[in-house]
């Protein structure tokens, strides 16, 4: 918080350069403290989250594309959430992810 006071005056571009600057590298230190207790590697982090950036950026740009005819804002926001949660799910549904079903399974236990 403290850098984007000393920001502020440089304007609102200059403070979100210097936000994602400073969470960019915290998140290297934070992962350099979870490599010495657990041993995981920057590479296994990405290959674990890799499919869910690619399934997560093909959901958005098809909720994008299938809905960029709507002109209303509130149907618009609405159909895109809906849309994008739809396929999200569908296509993690398709490709067997374990995720997915531990998550289900949770919930159906849990409403029990």
């Amino acid at each position: 918080m403290l850098l984007l006071y000393f920001t502020s005056p440089l304007g609102i571009e200059t403070m979100i350069k210097a936000y994602i600057s400073t969470y960019v590298v915290s998140l290297f230190y934070w992962h350099y403290q979870a490599y010495k207790l657990i041993g995981i590697s920057l590479k296994d982090i990405v290959f674990d989250v890799f499919p869910y950036a690619v399934i997560t950026a093909l959901s958005l740009g098809s909720a994008w594309l299938l809905t960029a005819a709507i002109h209303s804002v509130y149907l618009l926001f609405i159909g895109r959430v809906l849309l994008m949660g739809s396929i999200y799910i569908t296509l993690l549904w398709l490709a067997n992810c374990a995720i997915l079903k531990e998550s289900l399974s949770f919930l159906r236990n849990k409403e029990s």
